[in-house]
């Protein structure tokens, strides 16, 4: 396994939060929490049927 540098360990990989993307273009707004996200995804996916859509660490 490859030893990190002090430079590469202080580069943030990602960030805090959650956001969700869907098949006809929709991006959400950003969520603290995954279970905020997904329920908010779920609700997209009843309003628009035929839609899919996931949630993804922001």
């Amino acid at each position: 396994m490859k030893k990190l540098t002090e430079e590469e360990m202080m580069i943030v990989q990602g960030g805090i939060g959650f956001r969700w993307r869907c098949n006809d273009g929709t991006v959400s707004a950003w969520h603290l929490f995954h279970r905020s996200a997904q329920d908010n995804a779920n609700a997209h996916m009843i309003n628009y049927p035929g839609t899919i859509c996931s949630v993804y660490h922001d």
